[in-house]
């Protein structure tokens, strides 16, 4: 460890001038801009992200034992992968795999990011590091909901021939994403109907004057010809319960919750939205995770 930050010392002769040091993996636009942010006060290590906004003050490394190496504090992209096999890093020159990963030392460091596979979060615990899984954290999904949901809209006005106002929506969930789409939708004028098994989350919809679907009492491709848009929130929920073959080509179905394969795509005019924050307001995005950093005391641990 000491040997790469002395390495870095050398070849920047600014490297362990700031507070401490926090090293950033991979990761889209909101990564970017959370690098510059953190830059003001912290040394910042990128590794996997050659984007050109990145500031001139942050480190960029081609050795991933020295992003790791060097920092206490790593943050990982959300999604942590789109594929389980490596990293989610658009911007790298080449793949960061994640058998590469699994190979390094992270006991005793802070991992950011999620929404983490099974394997790398017990892989972590025996490692005995300390993980930060944003994904399950209320305070940042609920805020992150809002570029999600603004993303959404910014999809369906782009695919469709017809306006939000006076179109039928059908959103399947009711958790802190659905809640979001659902009132933005409203509010420009959709009808929206709440697809969902929870009981509680149906009474809420119901009370917030939204349609419901009690998806476990029903068949739901019955029902899916009816709407215009379709908006899965659910993990899983859109290939389990929707026959593709029910779905006509004017309808436009977004997914902000799996991981969908080629084959499926290309079924019907479906949009694979997973990360959604990252392309269309990675400022704001950004934002979110750095006051989640620092409502969680991360930032002002960093050594």
């Amino acid at each position: 460890m000491y040997q790469h930050i002395l390495l870095l010392k050398q070849n920047t002769g600014v490297f362990m001038a700031k507070s401490g040091n926090i090293s950033i993996i991979g990761g889209d636009l909101r990564l970017v801009h959370l690098a510059n942010k953190l830059s003001d006060s912290l040394n910042v290590l990128v590794f996997g992200n050659k984007h050109k906004d990145l500031l001139p003050s942050i480190h960029k490394t081609n050795n991933l034992d020295v992003a790791i190496d060097c920092s206490n504090t790593i943050i990982f992209p959300i999604p942590f992968s789109k594929n389980k096999n490596d990293i989610y890093a658009p911007f790298a020159n080449e793949d960061v795999f994640l058998e590469d990963v699994y190979k390094k030392d992270f006991s005793d460091k802070t991992i950011v990011g999620g929404a983490f596979t099974k394997e790398f979060k017990g892989f972590i615990e025996k490692n005995q590091g300390v993980l930060v899984e944003l994904m399950e954290d209320d305070a940042f999904e609920v805020y992150n909901s809002i570029p999600t949901a603004e993303g959404v809209i910014e999809l369906l006005m782009q695919g469709s021939e017809i306006t939000i106002y006076g179109s039928k929506s059908l959103i399947l969930g009711f958790g802190k994403c659905g809640i979001t789409q659902g009132d933005l939708l409203k509010a420009m004028g959709s009808s929206v109907t709440i697809g969902a098994r929870n009981k509680s989350q149906l009474a809420l919809a119901n009370i917030k004057g939204l349609n419901t679907l009690n998806i476990e009492e029903i068949e739901l491709n019955d029902y899916i010809g009816e709407f215009d848009f379709i908006i899965n929130t659910v993990p899983a929920g859109l290939v389990k319960n929707i026959d593709f073959t029910h779905i006509n080509r004017a309808q436009i179905v977004v997914d902000i919750a799996n991981q969908l394969d080629n084959q499926i795509i290309n079924k019907t005019k479906i949009i694979n939205a997973r990360g959604i924050p990252g392309k269309y307001s990675p400022k704001s995005a950004a934002e979110i995770i750095y006051k989640t950093l620092t409502d969680k005391n991360i930032i002002r641990n960093v050594k």
